[in-house]
């Protein structure tokens, strides 16, 4: 494999990581717990940390998909944790693909001007 393209497997597998990290968290702490009871989504996710009902992203969410929204899907909050840190962190990536962006162009633009020909 070439260079860019293990260095593009390992951002893949960074990111997908990154996008699925609450529900791995969810699955790993009920297998090592050996509870009977499955924890409430959103209890598990107060527990962790991972604070969701001031967040812009899940007001719209529930806004619009929500019981009194305009296209009601989901009664539970459970689907709208989930869609709401997918959401976020594909955020974050644009906002770090971009910021990498501009460094990766200057490169490419001082490689060109510097080299002898």
């Amino acid at each position: 494999m070439r260079k860019k393209s293990v260095s593009n497997l390992f951002d893949t597998i960074f990111w997908y990581l990154l996008y699925f990290l609450p529900v791995l968290l969810y699955i790993l702490s009920f297998v090592s717990r050996f509870i009977t009871a499955i924890p409430a989504l959103p209890a598990f996710f107060d527990s962790v940390g991972i604070v969701f009902k001031d967040n812009i992203i899940y007001t719209t969410l529930i806004g619009i998909f929500g019981d009194g929204g305009v296209f009601p899907l989901f009664g539970s909050d459970g689907p709208f944790l989930i869609f709401t840190w997918f959401v976020s962190v594909f955020l974050i990536h644009l906002a770090v693909d971009f910021l990498l962006f501009i460094p990766r162009l200057a490169h490419k633009y001082m490689d060109k001007f510097c080299q002898n020909d």
